[in-house]
């Protein structure tokens, strides 16, 4: 136990997690054992971490897998499974906000055109996958007076372990995004999943109201880029 103590003591235990969970270290990060979005996220900046199944994550983390694996279990610090794919299915949820924020406008005039034109979500509504590789499924669009709500499916997973010890995990949720007329903002709510193949062999269909997701994305969401002038090129940055 006092090894357990000096691990625990030293900090090694949460920045290996950092590194396993968000795919780098992040300076001054809280304690890992709070397992909440927010905490990894740095509150709600958008530090973005690499899914716990990507192969690039699986390499840079084999190092200290094991041993942090094990030092995670006598600490108590582990996240399970489950909380992991609502961590993902959390992340997909904010990806589509993210895509689709630019396009609200044409979203909401024409909201057809947009989504196929821009391959924004692959067409789910005539029972049928598109099979044109987006995670992303439009299962209804309706538009009514000023503003387009989308229906949609999006889908997560997570891995933890490695050799003969593993545990792989789907998930997948069901959401709305609506675009008012003329609004900087895009509203999240619930929506049910129909039973539709694409669910079929899924582990976890997760509700909306049980992840730690954004619900309102807005303008400050989205800062304005830094205008940078360079040496030798022409510059459109206001001033000159």
């Amino acid at each position: 136990m006092a090894l357990v103590q000096r691990l625990k003591d030293s900090g090694l235990v949460d920045r290996a997690f950092n590194h396993l969970v968000i795919g780098a270290h992040v300076p001054n990060a809280p304690r890992v054992c709070r397992w909440r979005r927010g905490h990894l996220h740095g509150g709600r900046r958008r530090m973005r971490y690499r899914r716990i199944m990507t192969s690039r994550l699986r390499r840079r983390s084999l190092p200290v897998a094991g041993f942090v694996a094990a030092a995670a279990m006598l600490v108590g610090c582990a996240p399970s499974i489950e909380n992991l794919v609502r961590l993902s299915l959390a992340d997909s949820i904010e990806e589509a906000q993210d895509s689709m924020w630019e396009h609200r406008g044409t979203i909401v005039t024409d909201p057809e055109v947009t989504i196929a034109e821009l391959s924004l979500a692959s067409d789910l509504r005539d029972g049928t996958d598109e099979l044109d590789g987006n995670p992303l499924k439009l299962l209804a669009l309706d538009k009514r007076g000023d503003s387009t709500t989308l229906t949609l499916l999006a889908f997560g997973g997570a891995q933890t372990g490695g050799g003969w010890w593993y545990e792989q995990r789907q998930g997948a949720v069901c959401f709305t995004l609506t675009f008012p007329r003329g609004e900087e903002i895009v509203e999240t709510g619930p929506a049910d999943c129909p039973s539709i193949p694409e669910l079929d062999g899924i582990e976890d269909v997760v509700p909306l109201e049980e992840l730690d997701v954004r619900i309102t994305a807005t303008k400050a969401d989205y800062p304005d880029s830094v205008c940078q002038c360079y040496s030798g090129s022409e510059c459109d940055c206001p001033g000159g």
